[in-house]
């Protein structure tokens, strides 16, 4: 089996991002700072059953933060006055990874 594309999001630098490879050999050049690493972890995850485990929630996109705060603010107050608890948007906010 051969693996065309991987899509990854949400994913630490890696808003939404494509990544084609080769059938032989696929090598990732960028500049510092720009997502290659965090694109090796993400297949590592995704790949390595025993990495699954090490996800964390420096893992989720800094942008994506304050959307996850407020998330969990809404909440709390919720649980504060007694109401059930408000639907999330997460998918929109949470890691993935598409092969």
């Amino acid at each position: 089996m051969h693996i065309d594309f991987v899509e990854i999001a949400n994913f630490r630098k890696l808003i939404n991002v494509r990544i084609g490879l080769s059938k032989e050999k696929t090598v990732f050049v960028g500049a510092n700072n720009s997502g290659k690493s965090s694109a090796m972890l993400a297949l590592r995850y995704f790949l390595v059953e025993r990495e699954r485990k090490n996800i964390s929630f420096n893992d989720f996109s800094l942008t994506h933060w304050p959307a996850i705060n407020a998330m969990g603010e809404s909440w709390t107050e919720a649980k504060a006055a007694g109401e059930e608890i408000p639907a999330s948007n997460w998918h929109a906010v949470v890691p993935f990874i598409d092969v």
